[in-house]
């Protein structure tokens, strides 16, 4: 990964009903990587107490992994492609678990009402921290 990647996001002008980053290098290279995507079935999961929380994807996993040797975190990205209605796609940080059949799973409960294909990370998991870290949660790519 090129490690210019997290410094070179910067915002663009135009209004988004969220936080946003734009990074036309990387995410071009997610573009490219599409075919990579599949639909994550959800799991419902807890431990004890505990449930995963929506929006809280990234915790949700490494909490779960830590106390289930079973599974594994994998980071990457959700791909949204606003249904075509405009100039622009999204892909959404997200973090799923995987079993020890290679079985993805998603146990952050959803709030959206369709499914967006998942593509895992080509970062390490430091790397992909370090860029979700400095902000890139969302990014946007102008088509």
């Amino acid at each position: 990964m090129n490690s210019d990647v997290g410094v070179a996001l910067h915002h663009c002008t135009m209004q988004f009903p969220w936080p946003h980053q734009v990074n036309p290098e990387y995410t071009a290279a997610l573009r490219e990587r599409l075919s990579e995507g599949v639909d994550v079935p959800p799991a419902t999961v807890s431990i004890g107490d505990w449930r995963p929380q929506p929006n809280q994807c990234h915790d949700n996993v490494t909490t779960w992994c830590e106390n289930n040797s079973d599974y594994q975190v994998v980071r990457g990205w959700l791909y949204m492609d606003m249904a075509g209605q405009f100039n622009y796609e999204v892909f959404l940080a997200h973090s799923v678990v995987r079993d020890k059949e290679g079985q993805l799973w998603d146990i952050t409960p959803k709030q959206a009402l369709q499914e967006y294909p998942f593509i895992g990370a080509a970062e390490s998991e430091e790397e992909y921290a370090t860029l979700v870290g400095q902000g890139a949660t969302r990014l946007v790519h102008y088509k």
